[in-house]
């Protein structure tokens, strides 16, 4: 994945990089030779959610995660003194899926890309996880273990590694067969130095309240 995040960094660094990362994107792609249909990826497929269609291929006991069309998932931010999940443009979801690989062991890869009209789509393949849906609390110590400080119902802080999580709530975060918590779609976010003031503030008044 640093080969294609090393890319889109290069080429998207300017407000209007969203077209210059999907153009970097379809280049990379088209390169390595990981160009696909939609019709190509066979599997049982799940309805899926905000951010991707999804199928899964028991063959291969993978889950493929497939980004809508011109779409790349959320980012966490804090602008107008809120918590909220926006759009985010292909660097930042990849660079999202490498920091989950990182702090979790995800051991999402990137397949490839699928042309569409309405932008390129993103396609991963990660391993298929079951488990029970784990409890608030249970996340709340899990993460606290990992030096994330609860800041929001679903969003956590790790202040020395200047990293934000968000979405981390029972229904993306699994409790495996051998005990151990797994995330599925949780969001974490490199802060910014606006996002740093607001977290570090945001911890205090959280706990206060909590």
């Amino acid at each position: 994945m640093d080969d294609i995040t090393g890319i889109l960094r290069a080429d998207g660094e300017a407000s209007w990089g969203l077209y210059l990362q999907q153009e970097a994107l379809i280049g990379w792609a088209r390169q390595r030779g990981v160009v696909f249909e939609r019709k190509q990826i066979t599997g049982v497929r799940y309805r899926g959610g905000v951010e991707h269609e999804v199928v899964e291929d028991c063959e291969r006991q993978r889950v493929i995660k497939i980004t809508h069309p011109g779409q790349y998932g959320n980012i966490g931010s804090s602008r107008w003194g809120k918590l909220e999940l926006v759009q985010a443009k292909p660097l930042e979801y990849l660079t999202r899926l490498a920091y989950v690989n990182q702090l979790f062991e995800d051991q999402t890869r990137i397949l490839g890309v699928i042309l569409h009209s309405s932008g390129p789509r993103i396609v991963t393949a990660q391993p298929v996880m079951r488990g029970e849906q784990a409890q608030q609390e249970t996340i709340i110590a899990w993460m606290r273990s990992l030096g994330f400080a609860a800041v929001g119902k679903k969003t956590y802080w790790n202040a020395s590694l200047g990293l934000a999580l968000f979405d981390a709530h029972p229904g993306n975060v699994l409790v495996v067969p051998d005990g151990r918590l797994r995330p599925i779609d949780v969001v974490p976010c490199i802060a910014d130095a606006q996002m740093t003031a607001f977290m570090n503030q945001r911890v205090k008044t959280w706990a206060a309240k909590h």
